[in-house]
């Protein structure tokens, strides 16, 4: 149980000096000679909106850590079904932070159908098999404890999880072509929105949202004036 703890910790601690890191190298020309104290807060400040990502993958994390023994097939989509569910949550709380993408958040909503469906179904299918040793390549609709719901949760995690990634990359395009966000932040969530969908469907979309979101703050609070941020000559 310590271990898990810790592994869920050391990763959240990963992704968040992560976004640390790129936040103060992206802000460094507007820094220069300020305190780190100075540079950190402005992160914190600005860069929070990512906070939510790290939070619901916690959550994710932290539910599959808690799946009971013996694991198998079944938890692995009870993960995906988690992980599904985080990047929902993690949509819809990034979205209201990015009012000015307008009516493209119409697209964002497809997504989460998508998710939605995706989720439920794989979480159908660890039901069929719950609590099972049977691996991936040992596994099959004739030794479910529940045939028909496998074969059906099989089915609709991959119709939301097509669902999700189709209207991800349509989403991103479009934010990209009405220019609400930056070309290349368009690209890295183009990138992010092809990969499998199975794992990381809609991750592209919440990318650009949370852009958007960050602008907005930076915006709100610019960096501070040179004679604020560097410190006075006594001796002059």
């Amino acid at each position: 149980m310590i271990v898990d703890v810790l592994g869920v910790a050391a990763k959240a601690l990963i992704f968040t000096a992560l976004i640390a890191g790129g936040a103060l190298f992206a802000d460094r020309p507007s820094f220069v000679g300020a305190p780190l104290a100075l540079r950190l807060r402005y992160v914190a400040r600005t860069r929070w909106p990512y906070a939510i990502f790290v939070l619901t993958m916690v959550a994710a994390d932290v539910a599959t850590q808690r799946l009971p023994d013996p694991r198998g097939h079944w938890s692995g989509h009870a993960m995906t079904a988690f992980l599904q569910l985080g990047v929902g949550v993690a949509i819809v709380a990034t979205a209201v932070l990015a009012r000015r993408v307008g009516v493209v958040l119409l697209m964002a909503a497809v997504v989460l159908i998508g998710l939605g469906i995706a989720a439920e179904g794989n979480w159908a299918v660890a039901e069929s098999i719950w609590k099972t040793s049977y691996g991936d390549t040992t596994v099959s609709a004739a030794v479910a404890l529940d045939p028909s719901g496998y074969t059906s949760g099989h089915n609709d995690a991959g119709t939301g999880e097509m669902i999700a990634w189709v209207s991800g990359i349509g989403f991103v395009a479009l934010v990209g072509v009405t220019k609400k966000v930056r070309p290349r932040t368009a690209v890295v969530g183009g990138l992010l929105a092809i990969l499998p969908p199975w794992m990381f469907g809609g991750v592209g979309a919440w990318f650009v949202l949370a852009h958007v979101a960050v602008d907005r703050y930076r915006v709100r609070y610019p960096p501070p004036e040179a004679a604020e941020r560097l410190p006075m000559d006594i001796t002059a």
